[in-house]
């Protein structure tokens, strides 16, 4: 749309020379709301980014948590043979071997390693889900 026309049929004009002036005011208003909007992208991206970072932090977090469930349920087995070994040798009475009681912490400690691993599944849905 012209707000103003500055020449007249006729008119002899040069180069560079203003002959008409537009109405802008639309356009700077649309110019504007696009400019709002690829600021809001912008943010929504480093937003989602940062998400995603936080939940590969969170696997590698519970991988580390699942690693250590690992070696304690091995430890926790490795005594429970060695302690029924000492019993079968006659070193150790089955008393002290329920004393011990390694069987259920053998048990316990692969309940904890359970749910580590069911941590790290989630750990590892969630950074699906914000990738």
């Amino acid at each position: 749309r012209l707000l103003s026309v500055r020449v007249r049929e006729g008119d002899f004009v040069s180069a560079g020379d203003e002959i008409a002036r537009m109405d802008t005011q639309s356009l700077d208003a649309q110019l504007r709301g696009a400019q709002a909007q690829l600021r809001q992208a912008r943010t929504a991206r480093a937003t989602l980014t940062a998400l995603v970072r936080q939940r590969e932090q969170a696997v590698t977090t519970v991988a580390s948590l699942v690693a250590q469930r690992e070696a304690e349920a091995a430890l926790a087995e490795k005594e429970l043979r060695r302690t029924s070994e000492l019993v079968s040798q006659k070193f150790f009475s089955p008393q002290q071997l329920d004393a011990a009681n390694s069987n259920a912490r053998v048990q316990a400690s692969r309940a904890v390693l359970s749910a580590a691993r069911s941590q790290r599944i989630e750990a590892e849905s969630a950074l699906l889900t914000a990738r």
